[in-house]
């Protein structure tokens, strides 16, 4: 179960900050990087920018747990009984067999790698396409499974409950709310994966909900990461595409 806490001004400028401001800002820069075509160097430094800034939306609320002196347990950073059950333990590995049998459609059968191909090169670009990319990315995916799990469920879920209560309807809202923000702001991966991300994120929360523990789902959160993005190392770019002028003066420019 999730622990409530008191709130004050703190916690709802966070929620104002990190729930609502950003998230809006976040859908119009990447309006922008749906026109650009990403070379390995553009790629590169998406993922070491959007890394910083996790992990400055994530330690901005562990600051403010330590500041009050909370209970880091409060979001989630404790391993629980209920985090160990054989049922939250089946329902997360089932999830992480069912995630790995769809990558492997996208790129062993003729109708995944052609769907594939379509969304690596339209919302899916920003995807590392050589090892030396991929590296990288590996950043990004550790620090989105770590930073993205506090803020969405850790912080998100314990304000709503600490604002909205324990009755049944208030912990439907609180799994529910941060999984539409959470959908929102990847709404550049297009529609058919908005459905899929919102699904996953129903169901972190719900699990969060009953075990109050991250420990899980920032593992799962990060492994379905790399997984996600190996898939673009199937699709290599022609070697010319690797690094172009023009394309990082667009990049230098926004």
């Amino acid at each position: 179960m999730i622990e409530p806490i008191d709130l004050n001004l703190v916690d709802h400028l966070l929620f104002l900050l990190l729930g609502i401001i950003l998230p809006f800002r976040t859908i119009g820069a990447q309006k922008k990087l749906k026109d650009m075509h990403f070379n390995q160097r553009m790629r590169i430094s998406l993922y070491i920018g959007n890394s910083i800034g996790l992990w400055l939306m994530a330690l901005a609320i562990l600051g403010a747990w330590w500041w009050f002196g909370r209970s880091y347990s409060t979001l989630g950073l404790i391993w629980t009984k209920e985090a160990g059950h054989w049922l939250s333990v089946g329902v997360i590995s089932l999830f992480f067999i069912v995630y790995c049998l769809d990558a492997v459609r996208d790129v062993l059968t003729e109708k995944g790698r052609a769907e594939a191909e379509t969304r690596l090169s339209e919302e899916l670009n920003i995807l590392p396409r050589t090892f030396k990319s991929y590296s990288i990315f590996v950043l990004l995916a550790i620090s989105a499974g770590i930073c993205e799990e506090i803020v969405f469920r850790g912080f998100f879920m314990s304000y709503l409950i600490s604002l909205l209560g324990t009755a049944t309807w208030a912990k439907i809202l609180a799994v529910s709310i941060p999984a539409v923000i959470f959908g929102y702001v990847h709404t550049y991966q297009g529609k058919q994966a908005i459905f899929k991300i919102v699904g996953m994120a129903l169901l972190f929360g719900t699990i969060f909900m009953l075990t109050g523990s991250l420990y899980l789902l920032i593992l799962l959160h990060a492994v379905v990461d790399l997984v996600g993005g190996a898939i673009g190392l199937f699709f290599p770019e022609p070697e010319n595409e690797l690094y172009t002028p023009e394309a990082s003066r667009l990049w230098e420019e926004e």
